[in-house]
Protein backbone atom coordinates (compact mmCIF):
# COMPACT_ATOMS: atom_id res chain seq x y z
CA UNK A 1 0.00 0.00 0.00
CA UNK A 2 0.74 3.33 -0.94
CA UNK A 3 1.05 4.35 2.66
CA UNK A 4 3.23 1.98 4.05
CA UNK A 5 6.56 3.94 2.71
CA UNK A 6 8.72 6.65 4.46
CA UNK A 7 11.21 6.52 8.02
CA UNK A 8 14.08 4.10 6.18
CA UNK A 9 12.01 1.25 7.48
CA UNK A 10 11.74 -2.09 5.93
CA UNK A 11 8.19 -4.09 4.93
CA UNK A 12 6.84 -6.57 2.81
CA UNK A 13 4.11 -8.88 2.75
CA UNK A 14 4.66 -11.37 4.74
CA UNK A 15 2.28 -14.83 4.60
CA UNK A 16 0.92 -15.86 7.95
CA UNK A 17 0.87 -19.31 6.04
CA UNK A 18 2.31 -20.70 2.62
CA UNK A 19 6.01 -21.38 1.24
CA UNK A 20 8.64 -19.12 2.17
CA UNK A 21 11.09 -19.92 -0.69
CA UNK A 22 10.55 -20.74 -4.40
CA UNK A 23 8.10 -17.61 -5.69
CA UNK A 24 7.63 -16.24 -8.78
CA UNK A 25 5.27 -13.64 -9.69
CA UNK A 26 3.46 -13.21 -12.57
CA UNK A 27 1.41 -10.05 -14.02
CA UNK A 28 -1.80 -11.27 -12.10
CA UNK A 29 0.32 -11.24 -8.29
CA UNK A 30 0.39 -14.73 -8.54
CA UNK A 31 3.29 -17.21 -7.20
CA UNK A 32 4.67 -19.98 -8.41
CA UNK A 33 5.82 -22.24 -5.70
CA UNK A 34 8.27 -24.80 -5.94
CA UNK A 35 9.54 -27.75 -3.41
CA UNK A 36 12.61 -26.83 -2.06
CA UNK A 37 15.58 -29.33 -0.60
CA UNK A 38 14.69 -27.98 2.58
CA UNK A 39 10.83 -28.63 2.30
CA UNK A 40 9.12 -31.99 4.07
CA UNK A 41 5.72 -31.44 1.34
CA UNK A 42 4.03 -32.92 -1.51
CA UNK A 43 2.71 -29.18 -2.46
CA UNK A 44 3.76 -28.07 -6.31
CA UNK A 45 1.55 -25.38 -7.72
CA UNK A 46 0.44 -21.63 -7.53
CA UNK A 47 -0.11 -19.53 -4.84
CA UNK A 48 -2.34 -16.68 -4.65
CA UNK A 49 -1.22 -14.17 -1.47
CA UNK A 50 -4.19 -11.91 -0.50
CA UNK A 51 -4.71 -9.72 2.52
CA UNK A 52 -7.91 -11.76 3.26
CA UNK A 53 -8.64 -14.85 1.57
CA UNK A 54 -11.72 -15.86 2.83
CA UNK A 55 -13.66 -12.29 1.58
CA UNK A 56 -12.76 -12.96 -1.93
CA UNK A 57 -15.36 -15.50 -2.42
CA UNK A 58 -14.94 -14.89 -6.50
CA UNK A 59 -11.38 -15.41 -6.37
CA UNK A 60 -11.93 -18.88 -4.69
CA UNK A 61 -14.54 -20.16 -7.78
CA UNK A 62 -12.30 -18.46 -9.89
CA UNK A 63 -8.80 -20.58 -8.57
CA UNK A 64 -11.35 -23.99 -8.47
CA UNK A 65 -11.99 -23.72 -12.25
CA UNK A 66 -8.26 -22.94 -12.91
CA UNK A 67 -7.25 -25.91 -10.45
CA UNK A 68 -9.75 -27.95 -12.27
CA UNK A 69 -8.42 -26.91 -15.73
CA UNK A 70 -4.86 -27.20 -15.05
CA UNK A 71 -4.62 -30.11 -13.11
CA UNK A 72 -2.61 -28.00 -10.95
CA UNK A 73 -3.30 -27.16 -7.17
CA UNK A 74 -3.58 -23.65 -6.73
CA UNK A 75 -4.01 -21.89 -2.89
CA UNK A 76 -4.53 -18.80 -1.41
CA UNK A 77 -2.49 -17.73 1.32
CA UNK A 78 -3.04 -14.39 4.15
CA UNK A 79 -0.27 -12.03 3.50
CA UNK A 80 0.00 -8.49 5.40
CA UNK A 81 2.58 -5.96 5.58
CA UNK A 82 5.28 -5.86 8.54
CA UNK A 83 6.97 -2.89 9.35
CA UNK A 84 10.35 -3.28 10.64
CA UNK A 85 13.32 -0.74 12.08
CA UNK A 86 16.14 -1.80 9.89
CA UNK A 87 18.55 -3.95 7.55
CA UNK A 88 19.02 -6.28 10.75
CA UNK A 89 16.18 -7.05 11.83
CA UNK A 90 14.74 -7.89 8.39
CA UNK A 91 17.73 -10.70 7.91
CA UNK A 92 16.43 -12.42 11.09
CA UNK A 93 12.96 -12.64 9.63
CA UNK A 94 14.48 -14.47 6.55
CA UNK A 95 16.84 -16.85 8.82
CA UNK A 96 13.83 -17.61 11.64
CA UNK A 97 11.58 -18.03 8.11
CA UNK A 98 14.57 -20.24 6.58
CA UNK A 99 14.68 -22.32 9.55
CA UNK A 100 10.97 -23.04 10.42
CA UNK A 101 10.41 -24.46 7.29
CA UNK A 102 11.23 -27.62 7.93
CA UNK A 103 8.30 -28.73 9.44
CA UNK A 104 5.27 -31.37 8.65
CA UNK A 105 2.22 -30.07 7.33
CA UNK A 106 -0.07 -28.00 3.96
CA UNK A 107 2.23 -24.28 3.14
CA UNK A 108 -0.93 -22.27 4.50
CA UNK A 109 1.34 -23.00 8.25
CA UNK A 110 4.40 -22.03 7.32
CA UNK A 111 6.25 -18.43 7.54
CA UNK A 112 8.32 -16.27 5.01
CA UNK A 113 8.75 -13.27 3.47
CA UNK A 114 8.06 -12.11 -0.58
CA UNK A 115 9.34 -9.05 -0.93
CA UNK A 116 11.02 -6.57 1.09
CA UNK A 117 11.17 -2.76 0.32
CA UNK A 118 13.91 -0.17 2.20
CA UNK A 119 12.54 3.67 1.09
CA UNK A 120 15.56 4.93 2.72
CA UNK A 121 15.16 9.02 1.64
CA UNK A 122 11.74 9.21 0.60
CA UNK A 123 10.12 12.23 0.97
CA UNK A 124 7.52 14.48 -0.56
CA UNK A 125 8.28 14.24 -4.29
CA UNK A 126 11.78 12.41 -4.12
CA UNK A 127 11.51 8.59 -4.18
CA UNK A 128 14.06 6.42 -3.46
CA UNK A 129 13.75 2.69 -2.48
CA UNK A 130 16.05 -0.54 -2.58
CA UNK A 131 13.34 -3.75 -3.61
CA UNK A 132 14.67 -7.14 -2.15
CA UNK A 133 12.48 -9.91 -3.63
CA UNK A 134 12.51 -14.15 -2.63
CA UNK A 135 15.35 -15.33 -5.65
CA UNK A 136 15.13 -18.89 -4.26
CA UNK A 137 13.24 -20.77 -6.57
CA UNK A 138 13.74 -23.59 -8.78
CA UNK A 139 12.84 -24.43 -12.11
CA UNK A 140 14.12 -27.25 -14.16
CA UNK A 141 16.82 -28.11 -11.01
CA UNK A 142 18.35 -24.27 -11.91
CA UNK A 143 18.15 -21.54 -9.18
CA UNK A 144 17.25 -18.22 -9.38
CA UNK A 145 14.09 -17.34 -11.25
CA UNK A 146 13.16 -19.01 -14.13
CA UNK A 147 13.79 -16.05 -16.22
CA UNK A 148 11.11 -14.23 -14.34
CA UNK A 149 13.02 -12.07 -12.17
CA UNK A 150 12.70 -8.81 -14.73
CA UNK A 151 8.73 -9.27 -14.76
CA UNK A 152 8.60 -9.49 -10.72
CA UNK A 153 10.29 -6.54 -10.32
CA UNK A 154 8.42 -4.27 -12.70
CA UNK A 155 5.14 -5.75 -10.80
CA UNK A 156 5.99 -4.95 -7.73
CA UNK A 157 7.39 -1.38 -8.35
CA UNK A 158 4.52 -0.75 -10.59
CA UNK A 159 2.92 -1.40 -7.38
CA UNK A 160 4.54 0.56 -5.28
CA UNK A 161 4.57 3.88 -7.30
CA UNK A 162 0.48 3.52 -8.07
CA UNK A 163 0.63 3.46 -4.47
CA UNK A 164 2.92 6.62 -4.00
CA UNK A 165 0.77 8.34 -6.97
CA UNK A 166 -2.74 7.30 -5.57
CA UNK A 167 -1.86 8.29 -2.06
CA UNK A 168 -0.48 12.15 -3.41
CA UNK A 169 -3.54 12.20 -5.83
CA UNK A 170 -6.42 11.04 -3.66
CA UNK A 171 -6.99 8.49 -5.92
CA UNK A 172 -7.84 4.59 -5.92
CA UNK A 173 -5.07 2.38 -7.21
CA UNK A 174 -7.14 0.62 -9.22
CA UNK A 175 -7.84 3.81 -11.14
CA UNK A 176 -3.88 4.18 -12.21
CA UNK A 177 -2.25 2.85 -15.37
CA UNK A 178 1.35 0.65 -14.99
CA UNK A 179 3.67 2.94 -15.24
CA UNK A 180 6.60 0.73 -16.10
CA UNK A 181 6.80 -1.92 -18.90
CA UNK A 182 9.89 -3.34 -18.44
CA UNK A 183 13.33 -3.24 -16.51
CA UNK A 184 16.71 -3.37 -18.05
CA UNK A 185 19.52 -4.87 -15.86
CA UNK A 186 22.03 -2.05 -14.75
CA UNK A 187 24.64 -1.87 -15.31
CA UNK A 188 24.27 -2.88 -18.80
CA UNK A 189 26.58 -5.16 -20.75
CA UNK A 190 29.55 -3.89 -21.57
CA UNK A 191 30.56 -3.17 -24.68
CA UNK A 192 32.08 -6.55 -25.92
CA UNK A 193 28.86 -7.90 -25.07
CA UNK A 194 28.58 -9.69 -21.77
CA UNK A 195 29.39 -9.30 -18.18
CA UNK A 196 31.68 -12.24 -17.31
CA UNK A 197 35.29 -10.62 -16.80
CA UNK A 198 37.36 -13.60 -17.59
CA UNK A 199 40.64 -11.47 -17.13
CA UNK A 200 39.14 -10.76 -13.63
CA UNK A 201 37.87 -13.95 -12.32
CA UNK A 202 41.28 -16.01 -13.28
CA UNK A 203 43.22 -12.87 -12.59
CA UNK A 204 44.56 -13.28 -8.75
CA UNK A 205 45.63 -17.22 -9.76
CA UNK A 206 47.19 -16.17 -12.66
CA UNK A 207 48.62 -13.12 -11.82
CA UNK A 208 50.12 -14.60 -8.59
CA UNK A 209 51.55 -17.67 -10.38
CA UNK A 210 52.80 -15.26 -13.15
CA UNK A 211 55.25 -13.19 -10.38
CA UNK A 212 56.28 -16.15 -8.68
CA UNK A 213 57.93 -17.84 -11.64
CA UNK A 214 60.85 -15.31 -11.04
CA UNK A 215 61.50 -16.91 -7.76
CA UNK A 216 63.51 -19.95 -7.83
CA UNK A 217 65.78 -18.09 -10.21
CA UNK A 218 66.65 -15.96 -7.66
CA UNK A 219 66.91 -18.57 -4.87
CA UNK A 220 69.14 -21.29 -7.49
CA UNK A 221 71.14 -18.18 -8.18
CA UNK A 222 72.51 -16.87 -4.81
CA UNK A 223 72.93 -20.60 -4.39
CA UNK A 224 74.77 -21.21 -7.29
CA UNK A 225 76.88 -17.90 -6.54
CA UNK A 226 77.66 -20.29 -2.76
CA UNK A 227 78.46 -23.73 -4.32
CA UNK A 228 80.92 -22.57 -7.02
CA UNK A 229 82.86 -20.14 -4.39
CA UNK A 230 81.66 -17.00 -6.72
CA UNK A 231 81.23 -14.96 -3.88
CA UNK A 232 84.37 -15.71 -2.43
CA UNK A 233 86.34 -14.89 -5.11
CA UNK A 234 84.96 -11.95 -5.44
CA UNK A 235 85.27 -11.22 -2.04
CA UNK A 236 89.28 -11.67 -3.17
CA UNK A 237 89.27 -9.53 -5.87
CA UNK A 238 88.39 -6.69 -3.34
CA UNK A 239 84.47 -6.68 -3.66
CA UNK A 240 82.92 -5.33 -0.26
CA UNK A 241 79.93 -7.74 1.48
CA UNK A 242 77.61 -4.31 1.55
CA UNK A 243 78.71 -3.65 -1.96
CA UNK A 244 77.79 -7.25 -2.87
CA UNK A 245 74.57 -7.31 -1.27
CA UNK A 246 73.39 -4.19 -3.03
CA UNK A 247 74.33 -4.63 -5.99
CA UNK A 248 72.78 -8.01 -6.20
CA UNK A 249 69.67 -6.63 -4.57
CA UNK A 250 69.31 -3.77 -6.95
CA UNK A 251 70.15 -6.43 -9.79
CA UNK A 252 67.45 -8.67 -9.08
CA UNK A 253 64.76 -5.89 -8.20
CA UNK A 254 65.42 -4.27 -11.39
CA UNK A 255 64.50 -7.02 -13.06
CA UNK A 256 61.46 -7.62 -11.09
CA UNK A 257 60.63 -4.20 -11.48
CA UNK A 258 61.17 -3.93 -15.30
CA UNK A 259 59.08 -7.11 -15.34
CA UNK A 260 56.01 -5.49 -13.28
CA UNK A 261 56.14 -2.21 -14.97
CA UNK A 262 55.40 -3.15 -18.44
CA UNK A 263 52.68 -5.49 -16.80
CA UNK A 264 50.96 -2.36 -15.09
CA UNK A 265 51.29 -0.59 -18.09
CA UNK A 266 49.40 -3.58 -20.26
CA UNK A 267 46.69 -3.91 -17.88
CA UNK A 268 45.64 -0.55 -17.46
CA UNK A 269 45.95 0.45 -21.17
CA UNK A 270 45.81 -2.17 -23.05
CA UNK A 271 42.46 -2.77 -24.83
CA UNK A 272 40.87 -5.55 -26.93
CA UNK A 273 40.65 -3.16 -30.74
CA UNK A 274 37.73 -4.87 -31.69
CA UNK A 275 35.46 -4.96 -28.39
CA UNK A 276 36.99 -2.51 -25.99
CA UNK A 277 37.15 -5.28 -23.36
CA UNK A 278 40.06 -4.48 -20.40
CA UNK A 279 40.56 -6.49 -17.20
CA UNK A 280 38.20 -4.91 -15.11
CA UNK A 281 39.99 -5.29 -11.86
CA UNK A 282 42.37 -3.42 -12.09
CA UNK A 283 39.91 -0.26 -14.23
CA UNK A 284 38.34 0.75 -10.95
CA UNK A 285 41.74 0.43 -8.66
CA UNK A 286 43.59 3.95 -8.44
CA UNK A 287 47.13 3.79 -9.86
CA UNK A 288 48.66 4.61 -6.46
CA UNK A 289 47.24 1.58 -4.84
CA UNK A 290 48.76 -0.53 -7.63
CA UNK A 291 52.29 0.83 -7.90
CA UNK A 292 52.57 0.87 -4.09
CA UNK A 293 51.46 -2.71 -3.71
CA UNK A 294 53.57 -4.20 -6.41
CA UNK A 295 56.23 -2.24 -5.46
CA UNK A 296 55.96 -3.82 -1.77
CA UNK A 297 54.97 -7.22 -3.41
CA UNK A 298 58.80 -7.10 -5.48
CA UNK A 299 60.70 -6.00 -2.46
CA UNK A 300 59.15 -8.55 0.24
CA UNK A 301 59.73 -11.49 -2.38
CA UNK A 302 63.44 -10.69 -3.49
CA UNK A 303 64.14 -10.47 -0.01
CA UNK A 304 62.21 -13.83 1.00
CA UNK A 305 64.04 -15.07 -2.03
CA UNK A 306 67.34 -13.85 -0.14
CA UNK A 307 66.82 -15.27 2.96
CA UNK A 308 65.64 -18.74 1.17
CA UNK A 309 69.24 -18.71 -0.81
CA UNK A 310 71.03 -17.87 2.17
CA UNK A 311 69.71 -20.63 4.09
CA UNK A 312 70.27 -23.37 1.73
CA UNK A 313 74.19 -24.81 0.22
CA UNK A 314 72.40 -27.46 -2.26
CA UNK A 315 71.38 -26.51 -5.97
CA UNK A 316 69.34 -29.38 -6.31
CA UNK A 317 67.40 -28.60 -2.92
CA UNK A 318 66.56 -24.96 -3.61
CA UNK A 319 65.72 -26.04 -7.39
CA UNK A 320 62.91 -28.82 -5.78
CA UNK A 321 62.16 -26.39 -2.60
CA UNK A 322 62.11 -23.03 -4.53
CA UNK A 323 59.34 -25.15 -7.16
CA UNK A 324 57.47 -26.51 -4.50
CA UNK A 325 56.84 -23.82 -2.86
CA UNK A 326 55.17 -21.89 -6.04
CA UNK A 327 53.34 -24.85 -6.55
CA UNK A 328 52.31 -25.61 -2.91
CA UNK A 329 51.33 -21.38 -2.35
CA UNK A 330 49.52 -20.64 -5.68
CA UNK A 331 47.18 -24.48 -5.13
CA UNK A 332 46.42 -22.99 -1.44
CA UNK A 333 45.73 -19.59 -2.73
CA UNK A 334 43.17 -21.22 -5.57
CA UNK A 335 41.56 -23.45 -3.20
CA UNK A 336 40.98 -20.23 -0.25
CA UNK A 337 39.31 -18.27 -2.66
CA UNK A 338 37.68 -21.12 -5.23
CA UNK A 339 36.24 -23.21 -1.89
CA UNK A 340 34.84 -20.54 0.14
CA UNK A 341 36.53 -16.65 -1.22
CA UNK A 342 38.29 -17.26 3.04
CA UNK A 343 40.11 -13.89 1.66
CA UNK A 344 37.35 -12.11 1.63
CA UNK A 345 34.86 -13.97 3.94
CA UNK A 346 33.12 -12.07 6.97
CA UNK A 347 32.78 -15.69 8.73
CA UNK A 348 36.85 -15.79 8.97
CA UNK A 349 38.54 -13.58 11.28
CA UNK A 350 40.83 -10.93 10.14
CA UNK A 351 43.63 -12.30 12.93
CA UNK A 352 43.25 -15.08 10.53
CA UNK A 353 43.48 -13.55 7.40
CA UNK A 354 46.76 -11.46 9.08
CA UNK A 355 48.22 -14.65 9.42
CA UNK A 356 47.69 -15.90 5.61
CA UNK A 357 49.08 -12.39 4.28
CA UNK A 358 52.71 -13.54 6.16
CA UNK A 359 53.36 -15.70 3.38
CA UNK A 360 54.18 -13.38 0.27
CA UNK A 361 52.08 -15.29 -1.90
CA UNK A 362 48.93 -15.93 -0.10
CA UNK A 363 49.45 -11.72 0.51
CA UNK A 364 49.50 -11.01 -3.16
CA UNK A 365 46.58 -13.51 -3.88
CA UNK A 366 44.11 -11.55 -1.04
CA UNK A 367 45.26 -8.17 -2.82
CA UNK A 368 44.37 -9.21 -6.32
CA UNK A 369 40.92 -10.26 -4.73
CA UNK A 370 40.52 -7.17 -3.41
CA UNK A 371 40.95 -5.80 -6.82
CA UNK A 372 38.93 -8.25 -8.43
CA UNK A 373 36.11 -6.81 -6.07
CA UNK A 374 36.31 -3.57 -7.11
CA UNK A 375 35.98 -4.43 -10.93
CA UNK A 376 32.40 -3.64 -10.99
CA UNK A 377 32.09 0.19 -10.07
CA UNK A 378 28.49 -0.41 -8.78
CA UNK A 379 28.77 -3.78 -7.04
CA UNK A 380 32.17 -2.94 -4.71
CA UNK A 381 32.91 -3.64 -1.58
CA UNK A 382 32.17 -0.02 -0.62
CA UNK A 383 28.77 -0.03 -1.56
CA UNK A 384 28.66 3.47 -3.51
CA UNK A 385 30.00 2.67 -6.78
CA UNK A 386 33.29 4.21 -6.05
CA UNK A 387 37.09 3.27 -6.76
CA UNK A 388 39.54 1.70 -4.94
CA UNK A 389 41.60 4.58 -3.62
CA UNK A 390 43.54 5.53 -0.64
CA UNK A 391 40.55 6.81 1.06
CA UNK A 392 37.92 4.05 0.92
CA UNK A 393 36.65 2.22 3.26
CA UNK A 394 38.61 -1.21 2.70
CA UNK A 395 40.96 -1.96 5.13
CA UNK A 396 42.47 -5.12 3.96
CA UNK A 397 44.42 -3.48 1.56
CA UNK A 398 46.15 -1.02 4.31
CA UNK A 399 47.21 -4.84 6.17
CA UNK A 400 48.94 -6.26 3.32
CA UNK A 401 50.68 -2.88 2.43
CA UNK A 402 51.80 -3.00 6.10
CA UNK A 403 52.69 -6.47 5.92
CA UNK A 404 54.68 -6.16 3.01
CA UNK A 405 56.58 -3.35 4.06
CA UNK A 406 57.41 -4.65 7.08
CA UNK A 407 58.66 -8.21 5.70
CA UNK A 408 60.78 -6.82 2.57
CA UNK A 409 63.29 -5.21 5.70
CA UNK A 410 63.02 -8.19 8.40
CA UNK A 411 63.90 -10.66 5.65
CA UNK A 412 66.59 -8.65 3.81
CA UNK A 413 67.91 -8.28 7.54
CA UNK A 414 67.83 -12.06 8.38
CA UNK A 415 69.42 -12.96 5.49
CA UNK A 416 72.10 -10.58 5.63
CA UNK A 417 73.00 -11.23 9.75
Amino acid sequence: GGKQYGGGNYYGPTPDGGGYYGRNSDDDGCFEQYVMPFQRNSFNGLTVLAEDCGALEGLHQVLHILSNISKIKIECINARSKEVEDHETLDDEVYNGHFKLDIQGPFSSLPGVAMALDFMETAGDSVQLTFMYNDSARCKDEYRGCNRDNMRVTTALNQVLQGILAERAGNDVADLSPLLTGVKDYPPSPSWGFMFDLGSSFGPFLITLTFLIIFPSIVVTLVQEKAYKIRIMMRMMGLGTSAFWSITYLFWCSIFGVFTFVFLIIVNFARLHTSGYRIGMFANVDGGVQVMFFLGYMLCTVSFAFLWGTLLRSIRVAQVSSVLWIITTIILSFVFDAVGDIFNSDGVSEPMKTFLTLFPPLGCYRALTVFRSYADEIYNPDGDGSRLTWASKNSAIATILTVQWLEAGIFMAMAIY
